[in-house]
């Protein structure tokens, strides 16, 4: 006479499959989730990096260029896995007159001064990387602000722009 139902080898192995199969999950699911946490720290690092593009190109606009060099800084918390490197640099663009004027209303560019008039413009390159404390910078992925100063003179002094409220 047999009894119906399951013997003691075959429930643990069973348990076995089970425990091996939720262990399996409950690490990929911790995986995904460090993923998302460095996702979502890495993306609001790339956006403070933007806001700080911004205000260069804003103070660019005001007549305020960024000083030429690298700068490297640690972001607050909770951030503070995440540094930054600023990189100005003199970039060897040349440009001709009608090309100055229209980079008055070209998004890659701003204006120092603002007036798009200023004489044969040089340009300064200024990339900004931000990466994870274990990252190296030259690994992180670069975001690029191109700025137009006006050239000096062949004497050394800077031309002159053209007063924006004179004409008023």
């Amino acid at each position: 006479m047999r009894r119906s139902g399951f013997t003691l080898l075959e429930v643990l192995l069973a348990v076995f499959v089970l425990a091996t199969a939720m262990g399996t999950l409950l690490a990929l699911m911790s995986d995904n989730l460090r993923a998302l946490s460095r996702a979502t720290l890495d993306a609001e690092a790339m956006g403070r990096a933007e806001e700080r593009l911004r205000e260069i190109a804003g103070q660019a606009r005001q007549g305020e260029l960024p000083q030429l060099g690298v700068e490297q800084g640690v972001f607050e918390e909770p951030y503070d896995a995440m540094h930054w490197e600023l990189e100005v640099e003199v970039h060897p663009l040349a440009l001709t007159d009608p090309t100055a004027e229209r980079l008055a209303t070209s998004s890659l560019f701003t204006l120092a001064g603002g007036t798009g008039n200023e004489p044969k413009p040089s340009v300064r390159r200024v990339v900004m990387r931000v990466f994870h404390e274990l990252q190296e910078p030259e690994d992180a992925q670069p975001l690029v602000l191109f700025l137009v100063e006006p050239a000096l003179e062949e004497n050394g002094d800077e031309a002159e722009a053209p007063d924006p409220e004179a004409g008023q």
